[in-house]
């Protein structure tokens, strides 16, 4: 099941996961084929725009500065908490325009950022944890911090999205 978002989503998506830098990653034509929205690799520098998702090169994580420009961190472990770096930058820079999301995944990454995120006026949505492939991100999200505005599957969340945005006019062409 996919996270379907509208191509015209008024907000740009940030894509984080664990994955190996030592394997070559079609992530992005991956994203790309499924999802409605535009996908493309984040580069150092990059600015965020409405009906986008960025996805950080495999070597690299994705922080966002105080110019609301993508940073590019260099990759000492890829399970070095990329969740959690991502969402602290979003904390400190735009944290009530920002809506965190954890997904299906087997760390703790991602709980201590989310948290960081809500308690910057962010609003933090879980995936519920039976409907995770991998259930510990999500489980450890709840547990962690505190109030969560929402926890569903993932297709409600998707909805969640849709509706604190504003989202009436929806196009997935």
């Amino acid at each position: 099941m996919a996270l379907r978002l509208p191509r015209n989503l008024p907000a740009a998506v940030l894509l984080v996961i664990h994955r190996s830098p030592f394997i070559v990653s079609k992530l992005p034509e991956v994203v790309g084929a499924r999802a409605k929205m535009k996908v493309e690799l984040a580069g150092e520098g990059s600015i965020l725009h409405h009906g986008a998702c960025m996805v950080a090169p495999v070597d690299r994580h994705i922080i966002i500065g105080q110019d609301m420009r993508i940073h590019l961190l260099s990759d000492g472990a890829y399970r070095a908490r990329n969740i959690d770096a991502l969402f602290n930058s979003l904390a400190n820079h735009a944290g009530p325009r920002t809506i965190g999301v954890i997904l299906s995944g087997t760390p703790r990454d991602g709980s201590l950022g989310l948290l960081a995120l809500k308690q910057a006026g962010g609003i933090a949505l879980v995936q519920e944890p039976a409907d995770a492939e991998f259930p510990d991100m999500p489980r450890n999200a709840i547990a962690c911090d505190g109030p969560v505005d929402f926890v569903g599957p993932i297709e409600l969340l998707a909805r969640e999205i849709r509706t604190r945005l504003g989202c009436a006019t929806v196009s997935y062409a």
